[in-house]
């Protein structure tokens, strides 16, 4: 005989039943201010690269233990990468960010490392302070070098951006903007510190190398179409010496920028200057790109240098010169496709930003062939 189940109507079944009731409501209510809450981004290239010199590798820059050339004549490797940023909007006036990215470097290989990591807490509408690990704003384009998208070439100029090797830091910065009529200006602190490891021009790699002390300061200026931007740098560095000894490096970097985008066309350019006082020779590298944007096609060409800025003898420095041209094609939203050909000539003695060199490389000319698509989303 079939039976039906009678509703009890016993109160503490009726109560529990309707905490469990308030529970899920609240829960979804939580989970719905939750997403809320958070922003979910991110950005990626696919690219390939080809190298006509084959006796050392093509990179993009000093994290990276292979490329193209040496190791096979074309590679995924030196452009391509995916990141991941989730925002979250904790209050009015603080906000958190985490950016993840994956790509090719030393030690990692393609494992997530965390780029970015940080609070920012705005004291006024005008100051704000960020805490945890951030971009180091060393040069003009250092808070989007990464993201492809958003610049015209298919990778920033080595010479400049490979320069130093320090991309983010932990510790605080502090950002104050202000409006002078027509005129906005930015003015930016930072102090922390951050570990790397890089790879040689042989292809040895440095584990562990400390810059200690990182205190910098940048100010922006923009007007219309023109941006112009300054910034010092001051880092202690340690290095690993022989036999499990350590040496002791200060140094300084200053930098200088502008760029002038009416709309239809663009010039931008960055100067730099490296000092490690007695252990390394100074530095200087310098690039200018221009470019003029015809509806969906963006033809642009750079010219790039990095030399040494005196004869003394001391620990060797990358020196070289590149020449470069290219054409982005917007074909689709939030996509770019991008062709880039670059000639580089490595100066007498030096590998430049060649990895895994082997004899003869120095004072090479060599002819980089890349293609990249480049999303945001």
């Amino acid at each position: 005989m079939q039976t039906t189940a009678k509703k009890s109507s016993h109160p503490g079944f009726r109560k529990s039943g309707l905490m469990l009731g308030i529970a899920l409501l609240s829960g979804a209510a939580h989970a719905g201010e939750l997403v809320d809450m958070l922003t979910v981004s991110g950005f990626g290239t696919i690219g390939e690269v080809h190298s006509s010199l084959k006796t050392a590798d093509y990179v993009a820059d000093v994290f990276q233990p292979n490329g193209a050339g040496y190791t096979r004549s074309s590679a995924l490797g030196v452009d391509s990468k995916v990141a991941l940023q989730i925002d979250a909007k904790l209050l009015d006036n603080l906000s958190a960010v985490v950016q993840l990215v994956s790509r090719n470097r030393v030690n990692r290989n393609y494992l997530p490392s965390v780029e970015w990591a940080n609070i920012k807490y705005a004291i006024t509408p005008e100051l704000s302070v960020r805490l945890g690990r951030t971009a180091m704003p060393t040069f003009m384009n250092s808070e989007t070098r990464l993201v492809g998208f958003a610049n015209p070439w298919l990778r920033p100029p080595i010479e400049t951006y490979s320069l130093r090797s320090t991309t983010n830091s932990d510790g605080v910065d502090v950002s104050y903007r202000h409006a002078f009529g027509s005129v906005n200006n930015t003015t930016q602190l930072w102090y922390g510190k951050t570990e790397v490891a890089s790879v040689g021009s042989t292809g040895v790699v440095s584990n562990g190398v400390r810059a200690e002390k990182i205190l910098g300061i940048a100010d922006t200026v923009d007007y219309g179409a023109l941006t112009m931007r300054g910034a010092v740098t001051a880092i202690d560095f340690r290095l690993n010496g022989a036999g499990g000894t350590f040496v002791y490096a200060k140094a300084n970097v200053y930098n200088l920028g502008a760029m002038y985008d009416p709309g239809d066309w663009f010039v931008m350019g960055e100067w730099t200057k490296t000092d490690f006082g007695a252990v390394q020779r100074a530095q200087q590298a310098k690039y200018v790109t221009a470019g003029y944007r015809w509806k969906k096609f963006t033809p642009y060409a750079t010219y790039s240098k990095l030399d040494v800025d005196d004869n003394q003898v001391k620990l060797s420095v990358r020196a070289q010169v590149a020449k470069s041209a290219g054409i982005r094609w917007d074909f689709m939203k939030n996509t770019a496709l991008k062709v880039q050909l670059d000639e580089v000539q490595l100066a007498a003695g030096s590998n430049g930003f060649f990895t895994n060199a082997k004899a003869g490389t120095a004072g090479s000319r060599a002819k980089i062939l890349g293609a990249a698509v480049d999303f945001v989303y």
